[in-house]
């Protein structure tokens, strides 16, 4: 049960963060509240195909797809535009996971093998990143700032 609220919390965290970099680069306002709520319909459909065990990284792919979607459409631009602004974000993440997993490797002196199937080690993994890349959205957004807040 730890797990599970541990990797919502997680999931959450990374996925709004993740889809507030989107849209503050993307330079659309929006609105904390509904971006909160899409984020935690992100991290149900990828705790739900984790879970169901689908191809490896195949949850990645969907929730790459869902935001490309969601930001088009919510943020009323062209679907190219909202592809590689999700894609640069996304981009972003996955370099600061790969950052924040080496410290964290090197830190507690296990391998990522070894993290993967320890059962305090591994729910823990991704807070870090979460939390970083929450606060990259929050100064992208001060820096590119939409014409108006909703």
């Amino acid at each position: 049960m730890t797990y599970i609220l541990v990797f919502f919390a997680q999931g959450i965290t990374e996925a709004l963060g993740l889809v507030a970099l989107c849209f503050a680069i993307a330079r659309v306002p929006f609105s904390w509240k509904k971006i909160f709520l899409f984020s935690i319909l992100l991290t149900i459909i990828s705790y739900t195909m984790q879970a169901l065990s689908f191809s490896f990284g195949l949850h990645t792919v969907v929730i790459l797809l869902i935001t490309i979607f969601y930001l088009s459409s919510r943020g009323n631009i062209k679907i190219i535009k909202s592809f590689w602004v999700t894609l640069m974000s996304f981009f972003a993440l996955a370099i600061l996971e790969l950052i924040a997993n080496a410290v964290y490797f090197k830190i507690i002196g296990l391998n990522a093998v070894e993290v993967t199937s320890n059962n305090i080690y591994w729910p823990i993994l991704g807070i870090p990143q979460a939390i970083i890349i929450f606060m990259i959205a929050l100064v992208a957004r001060h820096f590119f700032k939409p014409e108006q807040e909703i």
